[in-house]
């Protein structure tokens, strides 16, 4: 093999070395690129799993409550008011009555299936011993629709 001169041997080697140097840079670039994309999977995983929680601990029970308290004050109010001015008749006040109560019991079970804080939980006490009583009125209420009872109603 014929010997090469120092030039020749420096520029091969010089070749090599920025070969291999940019190759290192590349599949460095590779593999952070790599990892980057991993962890922003990741986080947007958790982001998205933490985002469905609260869509489904705290919005979905607010219009819940919200329905609940249209169900008292609007559904039931308002037929009552409609048997009394004869827009209802007595057995349509009675089923808008029966069809609000039973909306009721169904969204504040859904409700109070939730995850509630503590201090949730305390309200949610309370408001039960609320709707008791409020519940008894619906009873009495739907009694009166039911026996057709105009001096009750109007009382």
């Amino acid at each position: 093999m014929p010997k090469q001169g120092p030039q020749s041997y420096r520029r091969f080697s010089l070749k090599s070395s920025i070969k291999g140097q940019l190759l290192a840079v590349l599949a460095v670039l590779g593999v952070t690129l790599f990892l980057t994309n991993v962890a922003a999977w990741w986080g947007q995983t958790r982001a998205s799993a933490s985002l469905e929680t609260i869509y489904n601990d705290r919005v979905v029970p607010l219009r819940d409550l919200k329905d609940i308290s249209d169900a008292y004050a609007v559904s039931i109010v308002d037929a009552t008011h409609k048997v009394r001015s004869r827009e209802f008749s007595w057995l349509e006040g009675a089923q808008a009555v029966s069809s609000a109560s039973t909306r009721i019991d169904k969204l504040w079970r859904r409700y109070t299936a939730t995850f509630l804080t503590e201090e949730e939980s305390r309200l949610v006490s309370e408001a039960q011993a609320l709707m008791r009583t409020a519940d008894k009125g619906v009873t009495d209420l739907s009694r009166i629709l039911t026996t057709e009872d105009q001096a009750a109603l109007d009382s």
